[in-house]
């Protein structure tokens, strides 16, 4: 094996300019491969941080009135009550409320927040988000109460305790700090720091059916059938929906609907709602499944690429070492054992561009994470 390393180092040497490219060309392609997968493992991972993400559905809102159609996740406030007393199959509920920007203040601290998401007390039941401080259960059963991050407790608080602190929403009114929550990742679909009560306003127990401002979120009991509970979903329309539409437009339902207007809920499941461009996620703008396969295959087409490169170089190199076999088995030296010399060489001319490719995939992070809007990292097990 000695004489082995020492014929490798010398060969290499020997031929400086060609070990260099070989290396070099190899290495590249791999880097490339592993940041197109670190870039497609992330996308694919969104909302998985959820333990009960299988059972957690989004109910979604289809329209058509007029010629005008689409999709959208904002649904009537009464939903939420109507989901959870009229199907078995469903556990928990959960509303959000979007009201915009605040200037949120805190002694003479006060900063322009936007992620601001005002949410039902079962939040923290339906969700896998670690509560680090307060009682998850109750933190947002009172009005005019907030859960807030980490990073948000830092940034207002420092070092002091923030449960029960008072934090000031655009000089009208103070919010009581009751339970504090781990930052989301960042494959999450959700983008909030503050989580104030649903219940600080009047809207979340409006019985209106024809305004759609919440999105709602339910968590399925286990062993439920996910799609025998979307298939029920047309009766909330007849049952909540209809008798409204009738009385704001007059005439029968059977008319309205003869009219080609379409109102139906459906159900979305957590795990595809990053990847759907077709409705919006009610948080930021999501991804697409069809550059999720773009991408595989130009990473594929990547390393195939690198891997035939490699493969005709060494072809090359070894035409042109066939009078160094000739000597070699002239002093005895078998066919296998050549054979076994030229493997272990292509072995270690791949370790080293596997560790060169590593090197570049570290170095090149930063800028692709900049490009890319993420915080893609390597894990490296011990």
């Amino acid at each position: 094996m000695l004489s082995f390393l020492k014929l490798f180092i010398r060969n290499v040497f020997r031929n400086k300019t060609f070990t260099i490219l070989n290396i070099a060309g190899l290495a590249i392609g791999m880097a490339c491969f592993i940041l197109i997968i670190l870039w497609v493992r992330d996308e694919l991972s969104y909302d998985k941080f959820n333990d009960n993400a299988g059972r957690i559905c989004r109910i979604t809102f289809h329209s058509r009135i007029h010629g005008t159609e689409g999709v959208t996740p904002y649904c009537p406030a009464p939903l939420a009550a109507a989901l959870v007393n009229d199907y078995p199959e469903v556990e928990k509920v959960v509303r959000f409320r979007h009201y915009g920007k605040s200037i949120i203040k805190y002694g003479n601290t006060s900063f322009t927040e936007y992620n601001i998401i005002y949410a039902d007390s079962t939040v923290f039941g339906v969700f896998s988000i670690p509560v680090t401080r307060g009682n998850p259960e109750t933190a947002l059963t009172a009005p005019f109460t907030v859960a807030i991050s980490e990073s948000m407790a830092r940034k207002y608080f420092g070092t002091e305790d923030p449960i029960d602190k008072m934090l000031k929403f655009d000089e009208k009114a103070d919010y009581r700090v009751t339970a504090v929550f781990r930052d989301l990742p960042a494959a999450s679909h959700m983008k909030f720091s503050f989580l104030p009560s649903l219940y600080s306003f009047n809207e979340y127990k409006e019985g209106l059916w024809l305004n759609n401002n919440f999105l709602t979120y339910v968590l399925l009991r286990e062993k439920s059938d996910p799609a025998a509970f979307a298939g029920k979903m047309p009766d909330l329309i007849s049952r909540y929906v209809a008798p409204q539409a009738v009385q704001a437009l007059g005439g029968t339902w059977e008319n309205i609907v003869e009219k080609g207007i379409l109102l139906e809920f459906n159900v979305q499941n957590l795990l595809d709602i990053h990847l759907n461009p077709d409705i919006d996620s009610g948080f930021d703008t999501g991804g697409d499944m069809k550059y999720v396969y773009i991408f595989i295959l130009i990473a594929v087409f990547i390393i195939l690429l690198a891997c035939i490169n490699f493969v005709n170089l060494s072809t090359a190199r070894s035409a042109m070492r066939l009078k160094d076999v000739g000597i070699r088995k002239v002093f005895g030296v078998q066919r296998h054992m050549l054979a076994f010399h030229f493997l272990m060489e292509s072995v270690l001319v791949v370790i080293a561009a596997y560790v060169l490719a590593m090197v570049i995939t570290e170095i090149s992070l930063p800028w692709f994470n900049t490009l890319t809007e993420k915080k893609l990292s390597i894990r490296f097990r011990r």
